[in-house]
């Protein structure tokens, strides 16, 4: 295909960015996915229902290039964010924070996505009463995770979605949350909007660790 990229290697050598690890594509993701948009409710975690997919060991490849290139960072929080829409980012997060689990970390999966997020709905949660509502003093953090999702994880949804989520994600009471849950975990993984929609993703890169 003309203009398409065949090799990591060809990210690393136009970019300068080292690609880290390749995650392919899982038709049983595609599955999952398909339940989602049809509102099914369930757990919804390729990790959970084949440990053996061949993107789910990919997502492994990735937590350990992570835990050598995380050793001298300023933080244990991590951006996952795309360029655009469908490109798959919170099927990475998902996943990768259940993988991170199953290594016995301990997991905050964090939906900042304030736009369309929809990560609740892999874990069958509601969207209600999340980082929202911490941020503007409803509830207390305590009242709005969701503990133990997974063995190890942690969930933390939208919330109602703000009018303004560029201006919400300024607010010091978001650092000061986000500054709280990471001296409580072992990671903390923050999902944002696409890259090339909004700027909501260069916003939270500026929290997180380099």
């Amino acid at each position: 295909m003309v203009g398409a990229v065949h090799d990591a290697h060809e990210i690393e050598d136009r970019t300068g960015i080292r690609v880290m690890a390749s995650i392919p594509f899982s038709a049983k993701q595609e599955a999952l996915y398909k339940q989602i948009q049809g509102k099914e409710q369930g757990l919804f975690i390729l990790e959970r229902q084949d440990t053996h997919d061949p993107s789910i060991e990919g997502l492994r490849s990735f937590r350990t290039a992570l835990q050598f290139s995380m050793q001298e960072a300023k933080n244990n929080m991590i951006l996952i964010a795309g360029a655009s829409p469908g490109v798959g980012k919170s099927f990475v997060s998902v996943n990768l924070a259940a993988v991170l689990a199953a290594a016995g970390m301990r997991v905050l999966l964090v939906d900042l996505d304030l736009r369309k997020g929809y990560l609740n709905q892999y874990l069958g949660i509601s969207r209600e009463r999340g980082v929202s509502e911490v941020v503007n003093g409803e509830l207390t953090y305590e009242q709005a995770v969701h503990r133990d999702v997974l063995k190890g994880l942690d969930f933390l949804s939208t919330g109602k979605l703000p009018g303004d989520s560029n201006a919400f994600l300024l607010k010091k009471e978001l650092s000061i949350l986000l500054e709280k849950v990471s001296g409580e975990y072992d990671v903390v993984l923050l999902d944002s909007p696409p890259i090339l929609v909004v700027t909501d993703a260069i916003v939270l890169s500026l929290r997180v660790a380099t």
